[in-house]
């Protein structure tokens, strides 16, 4: 409710959500366009068909009141419509819509994992990677909200416009019940994947037994926050059935009457209950919309902060050109912005291009920081001095051309789920068999290796 309450109000917030419009619309693809249009338009006329056959449906059974014997000719029409209406419309509707749905999983998870990769270091060293792929397959049901407005929304308001029947709204209650229930599950996916990825680490500080009992409390925790929000909705659910079940006993009583009197046909039964029949799937669909659809909302919210995320700094434009290979660090005075904490204050170095330098220290004295200040994976701001190679501001360069000239190898490097000339080769995918092998012999790991092998 606080994020609601700081974006102004209910609609303001839920108009924050328009970032993943592009995603539901399938932009640039004329094809996909028309299959959207189309599946809409199919929707919209399988209503006008449903309600069509009801009418007929009356004045057949209202003609056998009368003593008027149907003809086959309105009842092949009533078997055409009802088949066009449960089997043909609502299969080419599905026959379209699954290429747009399709295209909607590649591009959303495309466009997730490029946001995530071009964020900072800061960015990933602050957030969980279980976190990110959480928000990424929770949000994969934001479709699910704009699909409800264009194929239940729009088709059941024609059915209330018909049959006059109000909207219930559930939004804002619902908020805080699908929050917790989100976080929690978060928090319980990483306790999971901390402990099997870090096992060893677990291990040999003999916190396995606290591990299995963080992990438990953190799925007691997402399990009690679902069963809450389940509970939320059956509450819901008995509302809406108490009021609509009353409302059918009403009106079918006084139809009864208006029978007796003569002021209505048997038929206008059939017609009362088919109405009903709708009333209670629209009813069925508002609820649903309040949390199904909103539910869907809530959780693509995560994702959302993700993609409204910007990159720390652009990219240079300069091509870095090294002749020398001089580094330079200029009056460098460093803190982390998520912290606060100050690393480095008017440091300079000058590092001749050729030399072999070590960098010595205890921890927390910016050993690393120097090394990421340098692949620019935390960027110096104006005022907080320039790293330099060859004469070239570092911030001006391009990636490319910055990765390309310097190589860093961490303590901890990690291990891709490939093959082991993938990972040796992985800065240089293109290296020969002959520079693979003598890369590993100066690493002395080719007979380790090859005996493997």
């Amino acid at each position: 409710m606080e994020e609601i309450a700081n974006a102004g109000g209910l609609w303001p917030w839920m108009k924050r959500f328009r970032i993943f419009w592009k995603f539901v619309w399938p932009v640039g693809r004329t094809g996909l366009q028309g299959r959207f249009i189309t599946a809409i338009a199919i929707v919209i006329l399988q209503r006008l068909v449903t309600f069509t056959c009801t009418y007929i449906y009356r004045d057949l059974v209202s003609g056998v009141q009368q003593g008027t014997s149907a003809t086959w000719f309105w009842i092949g029409i009533l078997a055409s419509l009802m088949f066009m209406d449960g089997v043909i419309l609502p299969n080419s509707r599905d026959y379209l819509w699954f290429p747009v749905l399709a295209r909607r999983t590649i591009v959303l998870r495309n466009a997730a994992y490029t946001k995530v990769m071009s964020l900072g270091a800061s960015y990933h060293s602050a957030t969980s990677p279980t976190e990110v792929t959480g928000a990424v397959d929770l949000a994969m049901g934001v479709g699910q909200f704009f699909d409800g407005i264009f194929f239940e929304l729009s088709p059941k308001t024609l059915d209330l416009c018909l049959a006059t029947f109000g909207l219930i709204k559930l939004g804002p209650w619902m908020i805080p019940a699908r929050s917790r229930f989100n976080t929690t599950q978060i928090v319980q996916e990483t306790s999971r994947q901390d402990g099997l990825r870090g096992y060893h680490s677990i291990a040999n500080f003999g916190r396995i037994a606290y591990e299995i009992q963080k992990a438990t409390q953190a799925v007691t925790a997402w399990v009690q926050a679902g069963l809450d929000y389940d509970f939320f909705e059956l509450h819901m659910g008995a509302y809406k059935g108490l009021v609509l079940q009353a409302g059918y006993v009403v009106a079918l009583g006084l139809i009864f009457k208006e029978i007796q009197m003569g002021q209505r046909l048997i038929g206008d039964i059939s017609v009362l209950t088919t109405f009903y029949l709708q009333l209670i799937g629209s009813a069925k669909f508002f609820t649903s919309f309040g949390t199904e659809q909103f539910k869907a909302l809530l959780d693509s919210n995560r994702l959302r902060k993700i993609l409204e995320l910007e990159p720390d700094a652009k990219d240079g434009v300069e091509e870095l050109k090294i002749t020398n290979g001089r580094l330079e660090f200029k009056n460098v005075t460093f803190e982390y912005k998520n912290t606060g904490t100050r690393v480095l204050t008017n440091l300079n170095l000058d590092i001749k291009g050729g030399r072999k330098v070590g960098i010595v220290g205890p921890n927390g004295m910016g050993k690393s920081t120097l090394f990421q200040l340098l692949m620019r994976q935390e960027r110096l701001l104006e005022g907080e001095g320039t790293i330099t190679i060859d004469g070239q501001d570092i911030n001006t360069v391009t990636e490319r051309t910055l990765y390309a000239n310097i190589g860093r190898m961490e303590q901890n490097p990690y291990f891709f789920n490939a093959t082991v000339r993938q990972n040796i080769t992985y800065a240089m995918p293109n290296a020969t068999t002959e520079e693979l092998h003598q890369v590993c012999r100066q690493a002395e790991i080719f007979d380790v290796i090859m005996k493997k092998e």
